[in-house]
């Protein structure tokens, strides 16, 4: 099949778990056999200009989007949209699978569809449902919705009169305007079972198929050796759905640190922390080598953690956040703890047990069999390839 896959980053501008996601799956595609097509939104340079290149089997297009910032740009660019289109008429493609919205717009569904493909949208995180993305209002305390009501009071909130105004419009908008591309859509791609409900409600009608993520391929769960201090993991950085504000709160009431915490590209300043630069897929994959555990304090109902997936797959424990994703996982694999999100003081006694649990050896096993990218890929292609010949 000619495949193209769209999203909103790319390395090396991002590492994180979209640009992980999509980076495997497209070099998979085309190590099956598959012509395969990346198309990546980035922020260098001024919009829309191109850059081409072709990796591993695999043509990649990166769109610069000129650097443009603010909610309306985000969810409404048309220069990057028709420069996306320009290049999936050129391609061809039988099917085009969207990562993700942002720095494009929803009339690329309709527009992509028009060329004869099969258009699939991956929920990756809240962004259908929550202008915000992770269903957090303002200061970081959980979503009271979604709903029109309540997005309008958490968009609208400040002193500005003109903002308040605008919020409820700009709501009305923005699920109309996706509802009426959804038309063109075969479906949204699930990794996780919360999602269902949510999205059936705001978007009736719209197909939803389930697709779980993966954990990686040719890994062995690790072998601690003994006596060693323990060595534990924060890859979320200082954003405020992933905790960050949290886990400094937990870690300052810590009485002893007997472990290393190891944060890629974030320096707590913090005794018994180091900071490590920005790390790529290959150097994050040499640092997992050498971890013991991981902390996911999350405040955001996470979608399918791949950080998590990655963790049991390695035989690491984590300690997450009881919520979304994370809690879908532990309750099918187990392999780590859960805390309240949000909950610093239960944060750090979950961090203190799990430094327990490694120098004693008593560490929870991880359950069931874990996907894999083998999985994934056929099921995959089997959403592809359902419905029938392509439209063209």
């Amino acid at each position: 099949m000619r495949i193209a896959l769209v999203s909103h980053c790319a390395p090396p501008e991002g590492f994180g778990g979209i640009e992980r996601y999509t980076h495997t799956v497209v070099e998979a595609l085309a190590a099956s056999g598959h012509q395969v097509l990346w198309v990546a939104a980035a922020e260098s340079g001024r919009g829309p200009a191109l850059r081409k290149f072709e990796q591993s089997g695999v043509s990649h297009v990166r769109v610069s989007h000129g650097g443009a910032s603010g909610l309306l740009t985000a969810v409404y660019n048309k220069d990057t949209t028709q420069a996306c289109v320009a290049e999936l008429r050129s391609f061809q493609p039988e099917v085009v699978h969207l990562q993700h919205l942002l720095g494009f717009s929803p009339g690329l569904i309709p527009r992509a569809a028009e060329l004869g493909a099969r258009v699939f949208l991956s929920v990756h995180d809240h962004f259908l449902l929550c202008p915000r993305l992770h269903l957090l209002d303002q200061d970081g305390t959980p979503c009271r919705g979604p709903g029109l009501a309540v997005c309008a009071r958490c968009l609208g909130r400040g002193r500005d009169p003109l903002r308040r105004t605008l919020a409820p419009l700009f709501l009305r908008w923005y699920r109309h305007t996706l509802g009426r591309a959804f038309r063109s859509l075969e479906a949204l791609l699930l990794p996780a079972e919360h999602l269902a409900a949510p999205l059936a409600a705001a978007f009736p009608g719209v197909g939803l198929r389930r697709l779980n993520h993966f954990a990686p391929s040719g890994v062995s769960p690790r072998t601690r050796p003994p006596g060693k201090r323990p060595r534990l993991l924060y890859a979320g950085g200082t954003q405020v759905h992933k905790g960050f504000d949290v886990l400094r709160q937990a870690l300052g009431l810590l009485r002893k640190r007997d472990f290393e915490l190891l944060t890629p590209g974030l320096d707590l300043g913090l005794p018994g922390c180091r900071a490590l630069p920005l790390l790529d897929f290959e150097a994050m994959d040499e640092l997992w080598k050498t971890i013991d555990g991981l902390l996911v304090p999350s405040l955001w109902p996470e979608i399918g953690p791949l950080v998590v997936l990655e963790a049991l797959a390695r035989g690491v424990p984590y300690l997450g956040s009881d919520l979304g994703g994370i809690a879908e996982l532990h309750g099918r694999h187990q392999g780590g703890y859960l805390v309240h999100p949000g909950d610093a003081e239960a944060l750090a006694d979950g961090i203190s047990h799990l430094v327990e649990t490694l120098a004693a050896g008593t560490l929870p096993e991880c359950r069931g069999t874990l996907p894999t990218l083998g999985d994934h890929l056929r099921r995959l292609e089997g959403i592809y390839r359902a419905g029938g010949p392509t439209k063209r």
